[in-house]
Formats: structure tokens, C-alpha cells, sequence
């Protein structure tokens, strides 16, 4: 019970944190060229905070599936 709270609560954050980064998000934009220097520029200025947050989140999920992967069965 205690580990779908916890799952729970993480995947609230992780939504809270995916619509609060569409919300700031420019959709009104006439098309123009995008370079991957400006691609670059807005993420690590604009999203800066996701893109970290993204990171940690990434992190422990890898640390977390080593650990499943690598966890002996009991008797």
C-alpha cells in the first residue's frame, strides 16, 4: 500500500510538472526556421527547471530498475 502512495504521488508531481511546462509553451507562433542552436538556447533557459527535474526523474527510474533487475527472490 505504502509503495502505490509513493507511485501515486510521483506521478502527480510528474503531471503537475508536464502541464505547468505545456502551459508556458509559446502555441501561438507563426512558423518560422528553428536551428538546433535555438532549440538548445530555449531549453536550457526557458525549461531549464523541467529539463532538471526530467533529469532526477530519469535517474531514478534507471536506479530503480537496476535495483528491481538485481533484487534476489526469497524463499
Amino acid at each position: 500500500m505504502k509503495e502505490r502512495v509513493i507511485v501515486l504521488v510521483g506521478l502527480a508531481l510528474l503531471t503537475v510538472l508536464m502541464i505547468s511546462s505545456f502551459l508556458d509553451m509559446p502555441w501561438n507562433q507563426a512558423a518560422q526556421t528553428i536551428s538546433n542552436e535555438s532549440v538548445a538556447e530555449s531549453l536550457f533557459q526557458d525549461f531549464a527547471f523541467s529539463i532538471i527535474v526530467m533529469a532526477l526523474l530519469l535517474a531514478v527510474a534507471m536506479v530503480g530498475g537496476v535495483y528491481l533487475a538485481r533484487r534476489e527472490e526469497g524463499p
